[in-house]
């Protein structure tokens, strides 16, 4: 099974989704999820204490009403941002203000570490029995960062693969399909063969709307489909592609009838995903359908209930016939067919973050820094 997930900005705003209608061209650009430059240092001797976090306490309750059980909680160094689940074990990416850490959390006891710091992470992939940590450059001068392949039991670097193009401006930079770990750069969409450590595939990217980077790559959870998405950071319909997962060549594109800024953030089955996208006054999310050798781009059915309000940092999760929304202090659920809001919980003081899929039906949750593992309730179970 494939796995993958990609990060936006690592400044605590971006982090958590939370941008305001006043944005200003960069500030809109951030929320598309463009990672800035961190200015830690990369590498690092992996640390098998699990460090605990030096941070303040945060408040750990959920919302009233939230449609979860918590089984355990788990902390991290820092404050925990980024999720992404592998066979034996969760992976988390923190934040303390000075720089990213990753950190293996075991899925049968929650034991946190080893850790490593990573500078300027842009996405992760788990392929081929490693974790690929895709990186941006230090600078905008500077040659794109090498791909990281990493042991999973102790975050050691096994693999260094150089990579032709930046990775993308977009909010999805990695992913793990047909046996390859793809990249999205700012023109070109890079398979890397994690068997070999080798760039095998280059594919060009960012011809349909000429996108100047705005691009984005998903693949399904069991890696048998790719999907990409391209847009503009001056506004304008967002183009999607599903493509063949082993070459990377297009089965099906549709660029309309959605527009919003940059490239959506994407969550994949093998014959529909969900893009959630910024407009710059507010954000939503839309489905792109396999009809045919077409796709079908439609909006989600609305609910009479929920407030259907997002702001442009949202994120979509499909977690099997279940689709989550996580937008800083509220986390929505709704009904994959149809993307109806089933449930809605917010709070004041909530921060949601990111979601992961984990073992037997159960959620990964980055919330308030913290990692909780939870079994969700009705009506989103």
């Amino acid at each position: 099974m494939a796995h993958s997930k990609t990060y936006g900005l690592h400044s605590r705003a971006a982090i958590f989704g939370r941008v305001t209608a006043l944005l200003i061209a960069v500030g809109l650009i951030t929320a598309c999820g463009v990672a800035a430059n961190d200015s830690s240092g990369s590498g690092g001797t992996p640390n098998g204490t699990g460090s605990p976090s030096t941070g303040p306490a945060r408040p750990s309750a959920l919302p009233a009403k939230a449609p979860f059980t918590v089984l355990r909680q788990i902390a991290v160094p820092g404050q925990a941002w980024g999720l992404v689940a592998g066979e034996r074990a969760l992976f988390a990416l923190s934040a303390d203000g000075s720089g990213t850490t990753i950190v293996r959390i075991d899925q049968a006891t929650g034991h946190a570490g080893p850790s490593i710091r990573e500078a300027n992470v842009a996405g992760t992939a788990i392929a081929g029995g490693l974790l690929w940590v895709v990186r941006h450059a230090s600078s905008v001068h500077a040659k794109p960062a090498a791909v990281l392949g990493l042991s999973p039991l102790t975050l050691r670097t096994e693999r260094t693969v150089a990579l032709p193009d930046r990775p993308a401006r977009g909010a999805s930079d990695a992913a793990a399909a047909g046996g390859l770990v793809w990249i999205a750069g700012t023109r070109l969409l890079m398979g890397i063969d994690p068997a070999t450590g080798s760039l095998v595939k280059t594919v060009n990217l960012g011809t349909e709307l000429r996108s100047s980077g705005w691009t984005a790559v998903a693949s399904d959870p069991a890696g048998t489909s790719l999907w990409t998405s391209e847009g503009s950071g001056g506004g304008g319909p967002i183009a999607v592609q599903r493509r063949d997962a082993r070459t990377g060549a297009v089965l099906g594109a549709v660029n309309a009838p959605v527009a919003g800024l940059g490239a959506a953030r994407i969550t994949a089955d093998p014959d529909h995903a969900w893009l959630a996208y910024a407009t710059g006054m507010e954000g939503s999310y839309f489905r792109a359908t396999v009809a045919g050798s077409h796709l079908r781009e439609t909006q989600p059915r609305r609910a009479r209930t929920a407030r259907e309000t997002f702001s442009n940092g949202l994120k979509t999760f499909l977690a099997g016939q279940t689709l989550w929304i996580v937008d800083g202090n509220s986390i929505s659920c709704a009904a994959d067919a149809t993307g109806r809001i089933l449930s809605q919980v917010s709070g004041p003081k909530a921060l949601f973050s990111d979601l992961a899929s984990q073992p037997n039906g159960r959620l990964a949750l980055a919330f308030n820094g913290d990692v909780l593992i939870v079994r969700p309730k009705s009506p989103c179970a």
